[in-house]
């Protein structure tokens, strides 16, 4: 019996560890916004300081020009600076605006993302305007006492 030779074997790569697994970044725990006009005229003050956790959006310095039926609107867009931008964009209601001036706070549902809900508006049903406009970002968490 003969035997044919048998064809050298490809040499196998050598063994390389994966690269290593990258931890997803933890959300932000605080989101945070300074408000600002929309229109000249408009009076618009204080900060916006939303605590993922708690889900609550406190409004310190609150200061904003009087009109009828004012609310506070969390809005799924980067900048809105117009009625149709507010009005074409997926938003929540947080409830009345019941002072102008001091602090209030506010709850959002857990489920609600700020990751996509990133502006807050002072809108005014009257009107069907807003009042004022305060960008969210990514803040630092306080630190623990």
């Amino acid at each position: 019996v003969r035997r044919e030779p048998t064809p050298p074997r490809p040499a196998t790569p050598p063994r390389v560890a994966p690269p290593p697994v990258a931890q997803p970044a933890a959300p932000p725990r605080q989101w945070v916004g300074q408000r600002k006009p929309t229109a000249p005229g408009e009076k618009a003050a204080g900060r916006v300081v939303a605590d993922v956790a708690a889900h609550e959006i406190r409004l310190t310095d609150l200061a904003v020009t009087d009109g009828p039926g004012l609310e506070v609107v969390l809005v799924a867009a980067d900048t809105v600076p117009t009625t149709d931008a507010v009005l074409a964009a997926k938003r929540v209601s947080l409830g009345r605006l019941k002072r102008l001036k001091s602090q209030m706070a506010f709850r959002f549902p857990a489920e609600l993302d700020l990751a996509v809900y990133r502006s807050l508006i002072v809108w005014s049903r009257h009107d069907r305007a807003p009042r004022a406009v305060a960008r969210l970002a990514p803040g630092l968490a306080p630190t623990p006492r």
